[in-house]
Formats: C-alpha cells, structure tokens, sequence
C-alpha cells in the first residue's frame, strides 16, 4: 500500500519518483514523522509545498489536492484530502 506522502506526489504527477523512494526518504529523515520530515522530503525531490495553520473559513481557498495534519495535540497524524 502506497503511503499518504507517495499518493500525494502521484496525484500531482510527479511520475520521476517512485515511491519507494520516496518513502525511503522519509522514512529516513531524522524527525520522521513530523511535518518537517514531510516538507523536507518534497524540497528533497524540488516539489513547492508550504506548512501552515489554515482557518476553516479559508479551506476553500486550498488546492483541490493536499496533505494535512489532523489533531496537532494528539499523536499526528497526516492525510489526503481531495476538496470537493
């Protein structure tokens, strides 16, 4: 089963990383699994992103596709979220 990290990349058709390595890249990462160890990983392979804190109000301003965090007090954890 692919991670939530690879689906997100395949969404956006970033077809020259596989996913394994891209999970090894993560995986990898000292701070695994944080949010930095998610945003270092897309820098890594050259992918734009940003981590911010976004109001409900303003969700529908996001993209159709992207990764967040849900319960940021609790242990994380990520998700894809498809906006409909």
């Amino acid at each position: 089963m692919k991670s939530v990290l690879a689906r997100f990349v395949a969404i956006h058709r970033y077809g020259h990383i596989s996913s394994n390595d891209l999970d090894l890249q993560h995986l990898s990462h000292p701070d695994y699994s944080s949010i930095k160890s998610i945003t270092d990983t897309l820098e890594y392979y050259g992918i734009a992103n940003v981590a911010v804190h976004v109001p409900k109000s303003s969700l529908d301003q996001l993209p159709q596709h992207f990764l967040a965090l849900f319960e940021e007090n609790q242990p994380e954890a990520y998700g894809l979220v498809t906006r409909k």
